[in-house]
């Protein structure tokens, strides 16, 4: 489904495979946050609304790469175009807006970066990248939401495997 050039970059949600998630199983009551556990309950399962054994991907950048080795990077809109041709999804867009100072733009971040997935809202959000898009340079950063941190810390303090620290993102290229 990719073009010649085009290569896409995404990430795989749900379940490794039968009743094992990518993602482990976190006890929420280690957080020490009533609400939080009454919102999200005394586990979360990182599904990402996947049934038993499946998974998904989400598109979260594309490029494209022409004979010369030149690579140019799409827009949110091109990738949001290109996902749906290619029948694939991609993560959800929370805000565009344009760049005016740092305190803004740290405010715009905080608005989104923790409470209920978008995508599967029984466990909590991941956090937020924040794609800036302009003439001389692509970049993107990462926030991740406070619990988020919170939860990957106890499965780190637990040694569990992550299987999101094991292995690198997808990349595919045609």
């Amino acid at each position: 489904k990719l073009q010649k050039g085009e290569t896409v970059y995404y990430e795989v949600v749900g379940y490794e495979h039968e009743d094992k998630l990518i993602m482990p199983e976190c006890n929420n009551k280690k957080t020490g946050d009533k609400e939080f556990i009454k919102q999200f309950g005394e586990k979360t399962r990182f599904t990402y609304g996947c049934e038993n054994g499946q998974s998904d991907i989400y598109v979260y950048r594309m490029t494209m790469t022409n004979e010369d080795g030149h690579v140019v990077e799409y827009p949110t809109e091109l990738v949001q175009i290109r996902c749906e041709q290619m029948a694939v999804k991609h993560v959800p867009v929370l805000d565009k807006f344009i760049y005016t100072t740092h305190e803004d733009l740290l405010e715009r971040v905080k608005l989104h970066e923790d409470g209920a997935d978008l995508i599967d809202p029984t466990h909590v959000r991941e956090g937020v990248i924040v794609r800036i898009e302009n003439k001389e340079k692509f970049t993107v950063y990462k926030q991740k939401g406070f619990n988020f941190k919170v939860l990957e810390g106890i499965i780190k303090d637990d040694e569990v495997l992550d299987i999101e620290e094991a292995e690198s993102v997808e990349e595919v290229s045609a």
